[in-house]
């Protein structure tokens, strides 16, 4: 197993609703998300999700996310650093 295949079985780890994350339902499917308090945004109302590359690999601006029943749409999203494992969503409310 070469590095960044080990740090992709690591996040997953993070990525888990017992200890870090929170349930996101996307495209009928429940992954996983880090809320990422620290990320500068532009509108108080938007917020910004880290989520697992792959878990997210078709989304697109526009898409929506439901976090306890609460929609949210797509803003804007790109990789949280060159190793592409992560990916980072702002949301806003629908």
């Amino acid at each position: 197993m070469n590095f960044k295949q080990q740090m992709a079985e690591d996040l997953k780890i993070f990525y888990n609703a017992d200890e870090f994350a929170i349930a996101v339902l996307y495209n009928g499917v429940t992954i996983q998300a880090l809320n990422v308090d620290d990320m500068e945004v532009s509108d108080t109302e938007q917020f910004v999700l880290s989520f697992i590359s792959s878990d997210v690999a078709n989304i697109s601006q526009g898409s929506q996310m439901s976090i306890d029943d609460i929609v949210y749409e797509v803003s804007n999203f790109d990789f949280k650093d060159n190793s592409k494992l992560e990916t980072l969503i702002a949301l806003n409310k629908v």
